[in-house]
């Protein structure tokens, strides 16, 4: 989770949080691995103890309905994000494996983040905030369709 631009009635936004991974099945392992996959899967979020390791040893937000009570986040990113929520604000999900040349983009947008909360959280340093975000991502979209057209001649 991090705080990031959004630019369109920001009073109404919660977090942006998300993930670039999620689990998923082979469609084409065999019936036998497919259906133990499953099984393990359904053991991670139904299972107290593993429940346990993913909320208390490991931290994570589980997006699941089975994650409430003794099981509800501890982390408290995710307890301020569930507030967010509970107050009415719409949570940012991101999914930059879509966004283009996302490593070099994303950098920016960091670099630019380390920079304002160094300096005291400047006006100056949130600009360059915003032109991480937003021009970065122009920037990275110029460059993505040009290595596009270039490989269609």
């Amino acid at each position: 989770m991090m705080p990031i631009y959004f630019g369109v009635d920001d009073e109404n936004e919660g977090l942006c949080s998300g993930t670039e991974n999620c689990w998923a099945i082979n469609a084409k392992a065999s019936q036998e691995d497919i259906d133990s996959s499953l099984a393990f899967l359904e053991w991670c979020i139904t299972d107290d103890a593993a429940k346990t390791v993913f909320n208390e040893e490991m931290g994570f937000t589980m997006n699941f309905d089975t994650f409430t009570g003794d099981f509800a986040s501890q982390n408290p990113f995710g307890a301020a994000a569930q507030e967010l929520v509970a107050d009415g604000k719409t949570s940012v999900e991101w999914a930059f494996n879509a966004t283009p040349n996302v490593d070099t983009w994303r950098q920016g947008v960091v670099d630019a983040l380390i920079t304002y909360t160094a300096n005291g959280q400047t006006d100056d340093d949130w600009a360059a905030v915003v032109s991480a975000f937003v021009d970065g991502w122009g920037t990275q979209w110029e460059l993505a369709h040009e290595e596009a057209a270039t490989e269609a001649e």
